[in-house]
């Protein structure tokens, strides 16, 4: 019997699985790949001149800082639908989350930016909300608790309809995190270059 016999899809999957863990990059391999996304030009830290150590410290420095700063002042788009859906989703928190004297502040803070998001709707359905609350908004969906089919019939609703939406915006939150931490861990290389040479009268 001859073995040429074509793989099935199942089987083909497999593979391409296995074949994507032998060139997962390590973790440095990681960084520098995405920085590389954002500073096309970047080169190792070593084929650095003197200057340009300096010059790309002050660089990242400096949209290290933007980034922070545009974290905390960006808003997410979320895919709720219909004022209907966004009130069934402010109904829903309002009923069914639990909150202590340690997050009582973040869960308000949540529910007036949905409020304030709601009458700034698009005419596509979509709300913004800032990073913060997107975070809350995704754990507080997590945990949810309720009762009865009813109160899960609706849960489930709801969740079909903003949950695809509030993970992209988690994700994004991710990605722009790392590039923050990429930026400081590159700022921190970059510092140990500048001391390695001036000990070594570089």
């Amino acid at each position: 019997m001859e073995n040429s016999k074509e793989p099935s899809k199942n089987n083909t999957r497999i593979m391409e699985v296995k074949n994507m863990n032998v060139a997962e990059p390590t973790a440095e391999e990681s960084y520098i790949v995405r920085l590389r996304e954002a500073y096309p030009d970047m080169k190792e830290v070593k084929d650095l001149s003197d200057e340009e150590v300096v010059e790309e410290r002050n660089k990242l420095n400096s949209h290290s800082d933007d980034l922070m700063k545009q974290s905390q002042e960006r808003a997410y788009k979320i895919q709720v639908g219909s004022h209907q859906m966004a009130g069934d989703l402010i109904g829903l928190l309002s009923e069914n989350c639990d909150w202590t004297v340690s997050d009582a502040a973040v869960f308000v803070s949540l529910m007036n930016d949905l409020r304030g998001s709601k009458k700034n709707m698009d005419k596509e359905g979509n709300i913004q909300i800032r990073t913060a609350n997107i975070t809350s908004l995704y754990q507080y969906l997590l945990k949810m608790k309720g009762k009865g089919y009813n109160s899960a019939v609706n849960y489930l609703k709801i969740l079909s309809v903003v949950g695809g939406s509030v993970s992209e915006a988690v994700k994004q939150i991710h990605d722009d995190n790392q590039l923050l931490k990429d930026v400081h861990t590159r700022l921190s290389e970059l510092d140990d270059e500048k001391d390695r040479r001036n000990v070594e009268g570089k």
